[in-house]
């Protein structure tokens, strides 16, 4: 599937928004949770087939798919990925 990025109104800095109003259709966009910042920040996206926030991790070798571990406190917030 390929994914898109939403542009960012504002590149100056970065506006986060609640994870509520976040697209649910497969857009790349930065997710965080706040009360944990030590989880840090992940570019991902929604993924209604399995119902959890999936990206990628990019290794030495090799790209592996990766995603927000169901057990963990989830992500709060979220904010459009600039494009160029």
């Amino acid at each position: 599937m390929e994914r898109r990025a939403v542009e960012s109104q504002d590149r100056m800095s970065t506006v986060w928004l609640p994870i509520e109003s976040v697209p649910r259709d497969g857009t790349l966009v930065h997710v965080k949770c706040e009360p944990h910042p030590e989880f840090g920040e992940h570019t991902m996206w929604w993924d209604p087939a399995h119902k959890r926030w999936a990206g990628y991790a990019f290794t030495v070798m090799r790209r592996v798919d990766t995603w927000w571990d169901e057990a963990a406190p989830q992500p709060t917030h979220w904010s459009a990925v600039e494009v160029s």
